[in-house]
């Protein structure tokens, strides 16, 4: 058995360039729609912002750690580290502006599945509110 390429069978270089574009962007939509359709859950965790990062050599990504309140009544001596990515870029651009030392309530997305050009965790952070003095939550923007 003969292995041909599109070369071999007299396929043009632009039809088999029109092949190639359709694989593209047949993978692009079925990547995008398997990380932003599944989403196994949502909710919201409270904590202070820990480290925040562009980072990625192929795809860059924005993520962040957050600190949480460990078991202790006292605060934040013993934390909890949790990590999660920022896909709009308009929401990362604002936590690397928040102040330190202050507690945030941040709303997430848990996908079930994420491409390698969303983020390295699971977890989307699509929504940060800040607390008044009576503990009563405001949305930023």
């Amino acid at each position: 058995m003969k292995l041909y390429t599109c070369w071999q069978r007299g396929t043009s270089l632009i039809e088999a360039l029109i092949v190639i574009a359709i694989v593209a962007i047949l993978f692009a939509s079925a990547g995008s729609g398997c990380s932003c359709g599944l989403t196994k859950g949502e909710g919201y965790r409270i904590g202070r912002i820990q480290k925040v990062v562009d980072k990625g050599i192929i795809w860059k990504t924005n993520e962040v750690e957050i600190a949480t309140k460990g078991h202790r009544s006292s605060g934040y001596g013993m934390t909890n580290v949790w990590e999660a990515s920022v896909w709009s870029d308009a929401i990362f651009v604002m936590i690397q502006a928040l102040p330190d030392g202050v507690d945030y309530k941040f709303h997430y997305r848990q996908h079930r599945i994420v491409m390698p050009w969303t983020g390295a965790t699971v977890y989307e952070i699509y929504k940060v509110e800040s607390f008044d003095a009576e503990g009563n939550s405001h949305p930023f923007g």
